[in-house]
């Protein structure tokens, strides 16, 4: 069976099972660590410094805040650095049904149980505005694809057609989570969701981001996030039998009005598999490739969403309303394989589409920080 190696996206929550399937080949306890120091290298890349050496990642902490130190590196990077050297790491891997079948942690070794999984028969935003300093964003016309679904606010950049014309990721320094009744969007079946997706033309690969989820067994509150195959077709919207439903990591809960202190979801559009990594906070690191999925000609969107199960019509009002605002900071685009990045108003051929879904969506901008309220 061809499998599929990867680290998660979720949506909404209503019927929350235990992730289990038939075992899969397991990684070896090196292959975790290569993953890891990998992952810091590219970091130390992007910032413009020099890769560590195999023998650098075996220091102890203090020898290897010392390298850290004399790399001049800064104070800012060197912080997330330390951070990610101690990070864990999470690797899972899903068959061609997106089925979770392992997760390997370089902490905990076999992880695969808390990882929650739902797969009900439910919507979802899939994948312009000319957005004010301060406004309230007004529907796209014509109604945009996954108005059915939810109210939103997406951007999606044009697909990759080259190394130095690729869009492979986002980035920002952080994130703070928007308040909402959980415990009630649980029971009406709505999801707030805070995400990065990487699409082709026809088809959705990857989404991976931040949650609102709940169950008899779980508190409600924010978690991270991954839908493990996303093969709807774009301009038909979510069909919820086209991949394995959602994943969400029970062991990273995170309260409303948490600032998330760093958030970077990339890909590399010159690998042969698509492999998206995603950094969380810069203290949790999730690995995900897709066997069979190629790197290229994809694009990269961003969605801040309230996602309903169903409803009467696509401008019912949603039950759940945010209290207080989602923030971007300093959200930007990773361009040029990941060497550069650029705000997504200066893209050129940038989609912005809204929804509100009878309720109203809120957007203001100060400095680089943006800022949503859905109501």
């Amino acid at each position: 069976m061809k499998k599929i190696k990867l680290t998660l996206f979720v949506a909404l929550c209503v019927s929350l099972l235990p992730a289990v399937g038939v075992s899969a080949e397991k990684k070896s306890a090196n292959e975790i660590e290569r993953g890891l120091a990998e992952i810091i290298n590219e970091e130390l890349n992007y910032n413009g410094y020099s890769s560590l050496s195999t023998s650098d990642f075996n220091k102890s902490d203090a020898d290897f805040d010392q390298l850290i130190t004399e790399k001049k590196v800064d104070s800012k990077i060197k912080d997330r650095i330390k951070k990610l050297k101690n990070a864990e790491y999470v690797s899972l891997t899903f068959d061609e049904d997106g089925i979770l079948t392992e997760a390997q942690s370089n902490k905990s070794g076999n992880v695969v149980e808390r990882f929650k999984h739902e797969n009900p028969n439910k919507n979802k935003v899939s994948n312009k505005n000319e957005v004010r300093i301060s406004s309230l964003l007004t529907d796209t016309s014509p109604k945009p694809v996954g108005a059915s679904s939810g109210a939103f606010h997406r951007i999606k950049t044009p697909e990759s057609t080259s190394l130095s014309a690729s869009f492979t990721g986002a980035v920002a320094d952080g994130i703070v989570l928007p308040t909402v009744d959980i415990n009630n969007s649980y029971l009406t079946g709505e999801s707030s969701n805070l995400y990065i997706g990487i699409d082709s033309a026809t088809n959705g690969y990857a989404e991976v981001g931040l949650v609102t989820a709940k169950s008899l067994s779980l508190a409600a509150g924010w978690y991270p996030g991954f839908h493990a195959k996303g093969t709807h077709t774009l301009n038909s919207g979510h069909n919820s039998n086209s991949g394995g439903g959602y994943y969400y990591d029970v062991n990273r809960p995170m309260t409303p009005g948490t600032d998330i202190g760093f958030f970077k979801v990339y890909y590399k559009y010159d690998e042969a598999t698509l492999r998206v990594r995603y950094l969380l906070g810069a203290t949790t690191v999730y690995d995900v490739s897709f066997t069979g999925v190629n790197s290229t000609g994809k694009s990269v969107k961003r969605l801040t969403t309230i996602a309903m199960n169903s409803s009467a019509t696509d401008t019912t009002k949603f039950s759940n309303s945010w209290t207080s605002y989602a923030s971007w900071k300093n959200f930007r685009f990773l361009t040029n394989n990941g060497s550069s990045t650029t705000y997504w108003e200066t893209v050129t051929g940038i989609k912005s589409e809204t929804w509100s879904h009878g309720g109203s969506i809120d957007y203001t901008k100060s400095g680089t920080t943006e800022s949503y309220k859905i109501y």
